[in-house]
């Protein structure tokens, strides 16, 4: 496992590319732009428009479109979209993929909601496989999320997540004294099935996701990074499995046990978006980084 020197050390040698016209949050000069990223965290930023995603998906060969769906199909346990969504999820991971390999990026930020004007698909299960394949893909351009998979990522050396967050019994899925991160993209290396359930996306008959199975018992590190970049919010646990979304929740949901009591869990964190999830507690490894990089920490 790498100390924080190491951790900052492959911050400032990250590459993040964001796909998608930038919000202005992530436009050059705000609040997550290239230079508050390079002289926050060292880390380079650079941008792929969503019409350059779109142009390089639909570019893909037909014949590697439908080599590289073979290839998945032995990580399908179950499977209900067409083939034709399928290859539309197959051909905007090449594509990602291929960005991502010519430049230099290890770390995706996806501003997949602009996607949906022009194409019925969804990126989840290609988001997934690059995780899987040592990649950080976040979805819905979530910077900070992105940045807080990145740290995790690197502190673990191991595939991580990020989802909606729920600590009230209901709240997206929670159950008595536990929380949830409740989203459409789960790494089957992080999961204790062989392959993914293969489904739409929220019951719309629509797009591609994939459900895999969390194991219980596992050592956890849930990480908020605040959208001002200023302070983490770390929480540790123990997962306690995963179930399957239905309706309007999000595909996977992961169960975690606090260490400490679920009430201390603040009301605002559940305003505050995306948490990203990885094995192993970092807890006191994060609170050393934050104070090399000047940020707060905040422990739920």
């Amino acid at each position: 496992m790498p100390d924080t020197d190491e951790v900052r050390a492959l911050l400032r040698n990250s590459h993040l590319l964001y796909v998608g016209d930038p919000a202005p949050p992530a436009e050059s000069g705000g609040d997550w732009g290239p230079e508050a990223l390079k002289r926050r965290f060292g880390i380079t930023m650079s941008f792929v428009s969503t019409e350059g995603l779109l142009s390089r998906a639909a570019a893909v060969p037909d014949r590697d479109a439908g080599d590289e769906l073979e290839r998945w199909r032995s990580s399908f346990t179950e499977v209900g979209p067409s083939d034709a969504d399928l290859r539309g999820v197959v051909r905007m991971y090449l594509a990602l993929r291929d960005l991502a390999r010519e430049t230099g990026a290890n770390a995706l930020a996806v501003r997949c909601g602009p996607l949906r004007d022009y194409w019925t698909g969804v990126p989840c299960l290609a988001l997934a496989r690059l995780l899987d394949e040592g990649l950080v893909a976040s979805c819905e351009a979530d910077l900070p999320a992105t940045l807080a998979m990145l740290l995790l990522h690197r502190l673990s050396g191991a595939p991580v997540l990020m989802g909606n967050f729920g600590a009230r019994p209901g709240a997206l899925g929670a159950r008595d004294d536990e929380v949830s991160v409740n989203h459409c993209i789960i790494p089957l290396t992080m999961s204790s099935d062989s392959g993914w359930r293969v489904r739409d996306y929220h019951g719309s008959g629509l797009g591609v996701t994939g459900y895999a199975a969390l194991p219980a018992g596992q050592p956890v590190t849930l990480l908020h990074l605040t959208a001002d970049l200023g302070e983490f919010r770390v929480l540790e646990g123990t997962t306690q499995g995963s179930s399957e979304g239905v309706g309007n929740l999000c595909r996977v949901i992961v169960h975690v046990r606090p260490d400490g009591e679920v009430d201390r869990v603040p009301v605002e964190i559940l305003e505050s978006g995306h948490m990203a999830v990885g094995i192993g507690h970092w807890a006191d490894d994060l609170e050393a980084l934050a104070g090399q990089l000047g940020l707060g920490v905040r422990r739920l």
